[in-house]
């Protein structure tokens, strides 16, 4: 398996709003993108909160993980917070996904992976959390990002960029379709 992981704030901040976590446990790994409502040091803390959640519980459910980022973020006064976990298990060669909010995913795979993502806010208002399972193909490649990446990028048109590896499809991604007007982060998993 191979993680690329590329972020930036948003053109004259020196502070993100967006966070992540990947927690690797036996034959699980869980990735997780987190995006704090606006940008500065409240969106960067609530996004922190969200994913230091991930970090105490990767083994939980993945709609109890939301849900406890949720009342963490509502406990401290945070702001909202976009979110999407997805947990990939290597030796069954299945995966787990589910977000709240624009947070987007994308796939490639033998086989259709389109989970659908929640509408909502972590810490505003719990929306009601569906989990998306799947077999996956070793090979396979998913993108994780934030709205600061254009909804122009499609994964199937930077598929030959991948013999250079993970994190470098991940920061050509950032490159070339990052927002310099908001906070921005890619994830690319290859499993």
């Amino acid at each position: 398996m191979e993680i690329g992981i590329a972020e930036r704030a948003k053109a004259g901040s020196p502070l993100s709003g967006d966070a992540h976590r990947v927690v690797e446990q036996g034959q699980y790994v869980l990735v997780a993108i987190a995006d704090g409502l606006g940008s500065g040091e409240k969106a960067a803390r609530s996004a922190r909160l969200a994913v230091q959640g991930v970090a105490e519980f990767p083994t939980e459910a993945l709609q109890d993980i939301l849900a406890y980022c949720h009342y963490t973020i509502l406990a401290a006064g945070g702001v909202g917070v976009m979110m999407a976990l997805l947990r990939l298990d290597t030796l069954a060669h299945r995966l787990e996904f589910s977000g709240v909010g624009n947070v987007r995913f994308q796939a490639h795979s033998r086989e259709p992976i389109q989970p659908i993502v929640r509408y909502g806010y972590l810490g505003v208002r719990l929306p009601s959390l569906h989990v998306y399972r799947s077999p996956y193909t070793p090979g396979d490649v998913f993108v994780l990002h934030t709205d600061g990446v254009s909804t122009r990028f499609h994964l199937h048109n930077h598929l030959s960029e991948l013999r250079d590896g993970a994190q470098s499809l991940a920061e050509r991604i950032l490159g070339q379709y990052g927002k310099d007007h908001d906070d921005a982060t890619v994830i690319v998993v290859r499993a």
